[in-house]
């Protein structure tokens, strides 16, 4: 588990997020503000992060479902 900020500089809020390894890239929503973000996660700090509109989250939901499923397949 990492413990990061949120990176929407008026929430700043401090989130939990589990992770398996000890890295991730991927989108990212603040539990406070809600915001959407693509981040990049490295030992536990943002390397870097970039805010992501709702329709580019649920895209890169939607990839990474099929890639699940075809994983499972």
């Amino acid at each position: 588990m990492a413990t990061i900020v949120c990176p929407n500089p008026q929430c700043n809020q401090k989130i939990q997020v589990f992770l398996v390894e000890s890295g991730y890239q991927g989108p990212l929503r603040c539990n406070f503000c809600h915001g959407a973000f693509l981040v990049d996660i490295q030992e536990g700090k943002i390397v870097s992060s970039k805010p992501i509109t709702e329709e580019e989250l649920a895209q890169m939901q939607e990839v990474q479902r099929l890639k699940a499923k075809f994983r499972r397949g």
